[in-house]
């Protein structure tokens, strides 16, 4: 996710970690606390799009 933030947007890697940090902090406030863990674990940009994917499926976006 923090790859392709910067990417799109142009930013260089400590601004795209503060996108995925402030997105992640958002889905937290929004989403079950059980789901919390599930948001700590994007490490990864596979990880993360899994994830994302996950919390899509719960809003019943494809």
């Amino acid at each position: 996710m923090k790859q392709k933030l910067a990417e799109v947007l142009n930013l260089d890697e400590e601004m795209a970690q503060k996108g995925v940090d402030a997105v992640i902090e958002f889905l937290k406030d929004k989403l079950p606390e059980n789901l919390h863990g599930l948001l700590d674990n994007l490490d990864s940009d596979d990880v993360a799009g899994n994830a994302l994917d996950a919390v899509k499926g719960l809003f019943g976006a494809k």
